[in-house]
């Protein structure tokens, strides 16, 4: 029954009693001085003013509590004093809707529908002209008029004050439950914006290293072997392999750059039909590839494409970088009911079965595999460090 408020709702409350009680109670006044009244008549509507703006003041802090004295001091002022009714009454209405606003318990709704029909009586009463002091009791056909015509509509306005508090209360608790609503919708899409832009980020770092590693890798592959060679055209052959190694990975760099300026910039990466151009590549650094190919021609969805072509690169870095120098490295690619990458080389460094799994190019190569609908496996393989993709054809119409 007791609920806690701020000072400013409390504030606020006592500027309301004054602003409804201030004009109502001015007309208590004229009416009781137009009578002949005692000394206590002449200040009792001051006495009640300042009873009802405080009760109209911490009508929040206890509605229901609040109520019960309104109706037991408009009771008193009904039944023995029976001049100017209005202020009393008007606050009745606001305490009703108070009740209505925030009263839980059943208790609290017993309570204020005893209250309903006790002030509605009074009201009849009153305006039946039966009141202590003043006449005789109306015969039966006057109670039958003054319960249609005074006492139901006296229901009917006290229920109405109530119900349009609880209507109040239901339509702030619904404009609360929306505004929770759309604040966790703007979370939930502001994590799915921070996700989406880490998710690009963790993309365009992969794609980087993929073409900045695998570059590298045979820049310095092939510098390292033209500084040991002693024919000018093996030397011309390296520089030019250098120089086109290096032009290709300028301008997948450019590429990358591009999709950060264009978010929506058309997908120019490389395919299924770039794997031999990049095989060549790779042999001519040194490496001997025994590659295997499905034939021209069939279509596939784009996003297994790139992410085969990407794992064949990386996994030919890695052949570089880790594997047996001089032994060979192969690399079949088919097509039926998936689209399967098999790539393996025999390892140098690494030791019976473990494999680094802090890896950037093994991770980038797992997460090809994932976005495109597939899976991957990546291990050693009887002294064979194997790369293994499975990913959905999709065939695209």
């Amino acid at each position: 029954m007791f609920r806690k408020i701020s000072r400013t709702d409390l504030l606020v409350d006592a500027l309301i009693a004054i602003a409804v009680v201030g004009p109502l109670a001015f007309i208590d006044v004229v009416i009781t001085y137009r009578g002949q009244v005692g000394l206590f008549l002449s200040v009792w509507p001051v006495i009640l003013a300042f009873l009802l703006a405080g009760m109209l003041t911490v009508r929040r802090l206890a509605p229901v509590p609040v109520l019960l004295m309104a109706f037991l001091v408009s009771a008193v002022h009904v039944l023995v004093l029976a001049e100017g009714i209005y202020a009393s009454w008007f606050a009745v209405l606001l305490l009703l809707a108070t009740v209505g606003r925030f009263a839980t318990t059943k208790l609290e709704f017993r309570l204020t529908a005893g209250v309903v029909v006790l002030a509605a009586a009074l009201v009849t009463l009153w305006s039946t002209g039966a009141l202590l002091g003043l006449g005789s009791l109306p015969a039966g056909s006057d109670i039958f008029l003054s319960v249609l015509f005074a006492f139901l509509p006296s229901v009917l306005l006290f229920t109405g004050a109530v119900l349009a508090g609880v209507v109040l209360r239901l339509f702030m608790r619904s404009n609360r439950e929306a505004r929770e609503r759309r604040k966790a919708e703007m979370s939930v899409l502001a994590q799915m914006q921070m996700r989406a832009a880490e998710e690009e980020r963790t993309a365009i770092a992969r794609d980087m290293h993929d073409v900045v590693a695998h570059s590298l890798a045979v820049v310095v592959a092939q510098a390292n072997g033209a500084r040991y060679a002693t024919d000018a055209a093996v030397k011309d052959d390296t520089l030019a392999t250098i120089s086109k190694t290096a032009s290709g990975a300028l301008v997948d760099v450019r590429g990358l750059l591009h999709q950060l300026r264009h978010s929506q910039a058309n997908d120019v990466s490389n395919g299924l039909c770039d794997v031999p151009d990049l095989v060549e590549r790779m042999r001519g650094a040194g490496m001997d590839i025994r590659l295997t190919m499905p034939p021209h021609g069939i279509q596939l969805a784009r996003a297994s494409e790139l992410a085969a072509y990407r794992v064949v690169q990386e996994a030919l870095t890695n052949a570089m970088r880790h594997g047996a120098v001089g032994a060979p490295v192969f690399v079949r690619v088919d097509v039926g009911h998936e689209l399967i990458v098999n790539v393996h080389n025999r390892p140098a460094q690494y030791g019976g079965d473990r494999v680094p799994s802090g890896s950037h190019g093994l991770t980038g190569m797992r997460e090809r595999a994932a976005l495109a609908g597939g899976s991957s496996w990546i291990g050693i393989d009887q002294g064979w460090f194997r790369v293994l993709v499975r990913m959905p054809v999709a065939l695209q119409t």
